[in-house]
């Protein structure tokens, strides 16, 4: 009997049982996940950087869109690439409208000048002038 004791008593003080996760393991997951979220917020910011607000915005809105509708879609994989494709496509829409307002703000500036290269007359100067303030306002 005294064999059995004394086997039981150094199986519990030298056997290394490992069930659950140590003190350890858990902080250097934290600092894993930690990193992971550091190097995204850098990058998402250096890609934020690129766009303006407008962009954002609409990028924002339909990505806010798909996941209110993401519990209802039968396949969700699909409906992920789908809102994707949504988003690529607001991206696009939107740098297509700020290049057509730059190309309409040249187009009113090159017009305005041409009329103000025209003018004789100082009255007529001074409105070109006007029309020039705001062609680049």
């Amino acid at each position: 009997m005294n064999l059995f004791v004394l086997r039981t008593w150094l199986e519990a003080k030298f056997a290394k049982d490992e069930r659950g996760a140590s003190m350890v393991e858990y902080i250097l997951l934290v600092a894993l996940i930690a990193l992971a979220v550091i190097a995204a917020v850098v990058f998402l910011k250096d890609q934020a950087a690129l766009c303006d607000g407008e962009t954002l915005t609409r990028l924002m809105e339909v990505l806010t869109d798909a996941e209110g509708r993401l519990r209802d879609a039968a396949s969700k994989k699909i409906f992920i690439e789908v809102a994707l494709l949504k988003a690529i496509q607001a991206r696009k829409a939107a740098t297509r409208a700020r290049r057509a307002a730059a190309r309409s703000s040249e187009v009113e500036g090159s017009a305005a000048g041409s009329v103000c290269a025209r003018a004789n007359s100082s009255t007529i100067g001074m409105g070109c002038d006007l029309l020039l303030r705001r062609g680049t306002d």
